[in-house]
């Protein structure tokens, strides 16, 4: 793994996940920004427990892109992009969500009787 790459394709990663911001990625990984900083400019290796963060705070980043360069970098299930389906799951949920409120309101009106 080349040094240099991993930090472009961390710099990536920085600006579609944490809008260009340290500061928000250190609010979603726990990682300082100092120490990201750090990352990016070379000054120190970067740590496992970053990359192992990233990767479980951001489900469809690619590990073999981030890794290796290799691959995109969002994971892709079929021709379907991994957001995509995480989309899916959420509206799914909301839909649940708003079935068991209808629920419970009839139930409401039920015992109201």
């Amino acid at each position: 793994m080349n040094e240099s790459d991993l930090i472009m394709r961390l710099q990536h990663v920085v600006e579609n996940y944490a809008r260009s911001s340290f500061t928000e990625l250190e609010r979603i990984t726990g990682i300082h920004n100092a120490t990201i900083g750090n990352y990016m400019r070379g000054q120190r290796k970067v740590a496992l427990d970053f990359i192992i963060s990233l990767l479980e705070n951001f489900p469809d980043l690619n590990p073999d892109w981030l890794l290796l360069g290799q691959g995109e970098m969002k994971r892709k299930i079929g021709h379907i992009e991994m957001s995509s389906v995480f989309e899916l799951k959420l509206q799914a949920k909301e839909d649940i969500i708003r079935i068991q409120k209808e629920e419970i309101e009839f139930l409401r009106s039920m015992i109201k009787k």
